[in-house]
């Protein structure tokens, strides 16, 4: 886990922070783990919107529910109505799972 970690800190362009935050997301622990969420939740507030964009799915493989306000800003706010459409969905999904913020 160690090395999926280290490779989102390595990260130096876009892509392939994009990249390495999917598998961090595949990776995570599915019980809340900050070390993981403090990545991926950086990833959910990137200036770019693909970094953004791949952070939304690995929520989806990990769905703490500490995650809900960053989705929830995507969803009011960001620039992309597309992935304002993904938040939403994702926010319904925790729902349903009763996955709400401690």
């Amino acid at each position: 886990m160690a090395e999926l970690l280290a490779e989102v800190d390595g990260a130096s362009t876009p892509v392939s922070l994009a990249r390495a935050v999917l598998r961090a997301g595949l990776g995570a622990p599915h019980e809340f783990d900050e070390t993981f969420f403090a990545r991926i939740n950086a990833a959910l507030h990137h200036s770019d919107r693909r970094v953004r964009e791949t952070a939304v799915w690995a929520v989806t493989f990990s769905p703490y529910a500490e995650y809900r306000p960053a989705l929830t800003t995507i969803r009011e706010s960001d620039e992309d109505p597309g992935l304002r459409d993904h938040a939403e969905i994702l926010l319904e999904g925790f729902d349903e799972i009763g996955s709400h913020e401690q």
